[in-house]
């Protein structure tokens, strides 16, 4: 499937041309990037998603079709060699699990989880159960 970048959200856009010249490029060439991971790390890309502004985010399907995350951050303002120390660290635990990471890119490739508690059926009393009982989870001492 392609994807059209010229469809990147505009939160990128700007935080990019906040960031300057190294951010700009890394928006000027998402195309070759997600190319050249997609074939490092065998996934097809299916689409953007909205939402995040220092990142693009995309929703990848796995070589055995399996629904995956890759994020490709932004230089200087999304470290993703950090968060895959956190999410090796978590092992899947409240946090999705790691499958790859790549510093030169900084990107990550993560399993995909369900959808956004907001857009459930859930009260909202229930959501914040469910968000605190994630936190207990994820609460590791260092």
């Amino acid at each position: 499937m392609e994807i059209n970048f010229a469809g990147l959200p505009k939160a990128i856009r700007l935080r990019a041309r906040s960031v300057g010249p190294t951010g700009e490029r890394r928006v000027a060439t998402l195309e070759e990037t997600v190319s050249s991971l997609a074939l490092k790390w065998q996934f097809v890309p299916r689409e953007i998603r909205k939402g995040g502004s220092e990142s693009l985010i995309l929703a990848v399907a796995l070589k055995d079709d399996s629904p995956a995350v890759l994020k490709v951050g932004l230089p200087g303002v999304c470290d993703c060699k950090t968060e895959s120390h956190v999410l090796r660290i978590a092992n899947g635990t409240a946090y999705p699990r790691l499958l790859e990471h790549d510093e030169e890119y900084n990107a990550l490739l993560v399993e995909r989880l369900g959808g956004r508690l907001s857009d459930s059926d859930l009260p909202v009393s229930q959501q914040i159960e469910v968000l605190c009982q994630t936190l207990q989870e994820a609460w590791i001492p260092l």
